[in-house]
């Protein structure tokens, strides 16, 4: 279980995911986009999901590279994930069982 004393702000999560976004992102970027992350973001008990800036393509041989949504727990834990966004509901269902795996360790 974790030390409650050890939580993280929202803007301190978020910087963590530009990073993490960012390391993956930066090859795909164009001069004419502006940060690496989306403004929408989920969160859940244990953590906040973030997402990519839409205006960053990623071309089919980027995939494995530049698809993933950033998860951070409200710790201060990392996790890339697949990318469900177009699935609100498989979304939701993800969000879930990061929040809770968050909450065991």
């Amino acid at each position: 279980m974790n030390d409650f004393s050890n939580k993280i702000l929202f803007d301190d999560a978020r910087k963590i995911a530009e990073r993490e976004a960012y390391f993956n992102l930066k090859y795909f970027m164009s001069s004419d986009v502006e940060g690496v992350l989306s403004d929408t973001f989920i969160e859940g008990k244990n953590c906040w999901m973030f997402f990519r800036n839409a205006n960053i393509i990623i071309p089919p041989e980027g995939k494995l590279r530049g698809e993933w949504a950033y998860v951070i727990s409200k710790f201060g834990e990392t996790r890339q994930v697949a990318d469900l966004s177009f699935d609100q509901k498989e979304l939701n269902k993800y969000l879930i069982k990061m929040s809770n795996y968050f909450e065991k360790n």
